[in-house]
């Protein structure tokens, strides 16, 4: 649920800065529509550790691509974007304020109210719903429909086996949408 926070987090700092509407893909990136499909200019790690129920502590990482790099590489130039593709500044400062204080009004939310108002937010933005999706993990990878996002926070693909759940694994979005 953290990095559903600030991935919702990020996408409405964005959306209030510079107007772009980002969409999320599953569970932590942030996605930027282009005539030739997305491109990816966010994305999220969190690592943390926990004892029983308790978390014990959690360190969350936004990456989040502001300007263009000379040295982008062939095979990364069509899958990654930039806020400042046109040359247009940002206000760096601005932004990573916005972003934090969504990110603690989020996080305040969830222990407050719980988590159904963050999940109904993200579930909303996810552009991985409805979609054929490759689901990897460590141990397998599957393809199927990305049918929703379960009550915590995790993916749910159906197969032709039937519904699957993943808290965890890499996901691909497929070329075209069902």
């Amino acid at each position: 649920m953290i990095n559903i926070a600030a991935a919702l987090s990020a996408a409405d700092a964005v959306r209030s800065h510079s107007g772009l509407e980002l969409e999320l893909k599953w569970p932590n990136d942030l996605m930027l529509p282009f005539a030739s499909g997305y491109r990816k200019i966010c994305g999220i790690l969190s690592e943390s550790a926990v004892r029983g129920k308790i978390l014990d502590y959690c360190i969350t990482g936004i990456g989040l691509n502001l300007y263009r790099t000379p040295d982008v590489p062939p095979n990364l130039k069509d899958r990654i974007g930039w806020l400042c593709e046109d040359g247009n500044e940002i206000d760096r400062e601005k932004l990573l304020r916005l972003i934090v204080e969504n990110f603690f009004s989020l996080i305040g939310g969830m222990e407050r109210d719980g988590v159904e108002q963050i999940l109904l937010a993200y579930r909303k933005k996810c552009a991985s719903v409805g979609r054929a999706v490759r689901v990897e993990t460590d141990t397998e990878t599957l393809s199927g429909l990305c049918v929703g996002i379960g009550n915590e926070g995790e993916l749910l693909l159906e197969t032709p086996e039937g519904t699957r759940s993943f808290h965890v694994a890499d996901v691909t979005h497929a070329a075209v949408e069902i």
